[in-house]
């Protein structure tokens, strides 16, 4: 964006020609038309939701670094987002973090096993160091 503005950049006309073959937009400013961008299954992480459209007047540039949220993006970052938020990974590090990744969800898959209903404590070896911080256990 060139501006500091909220207003609803982007909406169901522009997702409509625009979304095929993209896989979702994340905008510094704001959106409009949310529940049909809902419906399009078109994901969309915004600043603001404003009915309030805009002018698409300005020429834009195409692989440049931008900022975004106060987050730098280089041409060939990789962009990541779902619903807890987004973010950019460098091109440099990216096998790694993809690795690192896989194996952060290998771990948490592991522990939700052993985190099932009245074993959490035992299974995560956390019952002993617990108690001798003071917490008192009532089975």
């Amino acid at each position: 964006m060139h501006d500091d503005s909220e207003d609803g950049y982007f909406g169901d006309l522009l997702a409509t020609s625009s979304a095929r073959g993209r896989a979702g937009l994340i905008i510094d400013g704001g959106v409009r038309d949310v529940k049909d961008l809902t419906a399009m299954q078109f994901p969309v992480f915004s600043r603001a939701i404003n009915a309030r459209g805009t002018v698409k007047a300005t020429l834009g540039s195409v692989n440049i670094p931008v900022v975004c949220a106060g987050a730098l993006v280089n041409p060939g970052d990789v962009v990541i987002a779902d619903d807890d938020g987004v973010v950019v990974v460098p091109a440099a590090i990216a096998r790694q973090a993809a690795d690192a990744a896989a194996a952060r969800e290998a771990n948490e898959a592991d522990k939700r096993k052993r985190l099932a209903p009245g074993n959490w404590a035992r299974h995560v070896q956390m019952r002993e160091p617990l108690e001798k911080a003071g917490l008192k256990y009532i089975d």
